[in-house]
C-alpha cells in the first residue's frame, strides 16, 4: 500500500489529527486515537483542535501535541477577531515547519477549514471526505455511510492505517437534561435542513437559545438535529420558538 512507503523509511512516523468542529464529535474520535497509537505506538501523533472541543482531548495520553486555535466566528469584537486570527495562523506556521508524513480529517462532512490544515502539514498522505464540488487535495476519500455512527466513521477513516476497532472503550453520548415536564416546560426534537455552507453560523444562532441542548449534525437531508424546551412564562410558546429559529 502507499502507507508502507512511510513505515519502511526507517524514521519516527509523524501523523497529523484533525478534529475541530463539535466536542461530541471529538469525543466519538477517541477511541480511534487510542487505536491507532496502539497500531504505532512510535509515531509522532499530533491533533488539531478547537476551544471548544479542547476539554474533549486534554491530557490524552494517546497524543503528542494537540494544538489548539480559538476560531475568530467565535469572537464577537474585532480586536478579539485579530487575535484569534494571528494565534490559529501561528499553529498553521507550526504544523508547515513539522511536515507531517500522513495527516487525517475526521468529519463526515467536508469541510475546507479542516482541509487548510491537511494542506500545511505538507502530507504525501492526506486522508479525508470528498469535496462534492471535486476540490480538495486528499489522496484517499473516506466514504461516508449514513447509516453508521460517529465512532465507525472515525475508524474508517484509519482503514487506510490497518486500524481496526479492538478492546478500546466507546463513549456513544455524555450529557445532562433536566425534566422539563416536571417543571412545566414544553419541549421538542428538531430537525432543521440547511445549507452546507451555512451550517456553523446556523448552529451557533441555534445553541444561542438558552432551551437548546443536544445539538447534532447528522448525515440526513435534514442536517441539523436539536432539541428545545421553552418555559411556562413563555410569551409566544414552543412552536414560534422554533419559526423564530428557522427565519434566522
Amino acid at each position: 500500500s502507499n502507507f508502507g512507503i512511510f513505515i519502511c523509511k526507517g524514521k519516527k512516523m509523524k501523523i497529523l489529527l484533525i478534529r475541530n468542529d463539535n466536542i461530541g464529535d471529538l469525543v466519538c474520535t477517541t477511541p480511534a486515537i487510542e487505536a491507532l497509537r496502539k497500531k504505532y505506538p512510535d509515531a509522532k501523533i499530533d491533533i488539531v483542535v478547537n476551544s471548544y472541543n479542547y476539554v474533549a482531548i486534554d491530557k490524552n495520553p494517546f497524543v503528542n501535541t494537540i494544538y489548539c486555535y480559538t476560531k475568530p466566528k467565535h469572537k464577537k469584537n474585532t480586536l478579539d477577531k485579530i487575535k484569534a486570527l494571528l494565534g490559529k495562523i501561528k499553529i498553521m506556521f507550526k504544523i508547515f515547519a513539522n511536515k507531517y508524513d500522513v495527516s487525517v480529517v475526521f468529519g463526515s462532512g467536508y469541510s475546507s477549514s479542516a482541509e487548510q490544515f491537511s494542506n500545511l502539514s505538507g502530507a504525501k498522505m492526506r486522508i479525508g471526505v470528498k469535496d462534492k464540488n471535486n476540490k480538495d487535495n486528499f489522496t484517499h476519500h473516506i466514504d461516508v455511510n449514513r447509516d453508521n455512527h460517529e465512532v465507525e466513521f472515525c475508524f474508517d477513516c484509519l482503514k487506510p492505517f490497518g486500524v481496526k476497532q479492538k478492546d478500546e472503550k466507546i463513549i456513544r453520548q455524555t450529557s445532562a437534561i433536566f425534566d422539563t415536564k416536571s417543571l412545566g416546560y414544553k419541549s421538542s426534537l428538531v430537525a432543521f435542513e440547511i445549507d452546507e455552507d451555512k451550517i456553523d453560523k446556523a448552529v451557533e444562532i441555534i445553541n444561542a437559545h438558552p432551551g437548546v441542548s443536544h445539538n447534532y449534525e447528522r448525515n440526513h437531508k435534514f442536517n441539523i438535529w436539536f432539541t428545545c424546551a421553552v418555559s411556562p412564562n413563555s410569551n409566544i410558546g414552543l412552536e414560534n420558538t422554533i419559526k423564530i429559529l428557522a427565519k434566522l
